[in-house]
């Protein structure tokens, strides 16, 4: 994503004054909208390959597939990070925001502690790597949960838009 564009975004963003949805002025939080619908979408992508690809021929998910998979898929959620650190959310989506980087966060965590959890497998053994696989666990899931949070906030988001730009421009 070109940088120009974000810089046109935060002023954008920034400039919306007319609180005429809950969640601040329509046109500033379509944008934001429209402007994260990819990035959710490539966060979506990379935990479904992470998903499958982690799976070996045994069927199985497995510490060393796992390790090799987010050691693959680091560089793609960083720049997920970057752009998200660098967007200027309206104010009342700011927690939202929040959470979504969270989400990338705590997947960048969890993927380093399977990546230390095989490391450990590999010389040692499982039992030993298992505090760093359960700690990863523990983190995916805080992602999980945080995603259904956010899902729900960005439906209601969007109902509100709808609702917004139907009453503005009525179906003759």
């Amino acid at each position: 994503m070109n940088n120009s564009f974000f810089l046109i975004l935060v002023f954008l963003l920034s400039c919306g004054d007319k609180d005429n949805t809950r969640f601040g002025d329509a046109e500033v939080v379509s944008i934001y909208r429209e402007t994260l619908n990819p990035i959710i979408a490539e966060i979506s992508a990379i935990d479904v390959a992470l998903r499958e690809r982690a799976v070996g021929s045994a069927d199985q998910a497995t510490g060393k597939n796992f390790a090799k998979q987010c050691l693959e898929f680091d560089d793609q959620l960083a720049e997920i990070s970057i752009l998200l650190y660098r967007m200027e959310p309206p104010s009342k989506l700011r927690e939202l925001h929040y959470s979504i980087r969270q989400v990338v966060d705590l997947r960048r965590e969890a993927c380093k502690k399977i990546a230390e959890g095989w490391k450990v497998e590999e010389s040692d053994s499982f039992s030993k790597a298992d505090e760093s696989y359960t700690e990863a666990e523990e983190m995916l899931d805080k992602a999980n949960q945080l995603l259904v949070s956010v899902n729900i906030v960005l439906i209601n988001v969007d109902e509100e838009l709808a609702h917004y730009y139907s009453k503005r421009n009525p179906i003759s």
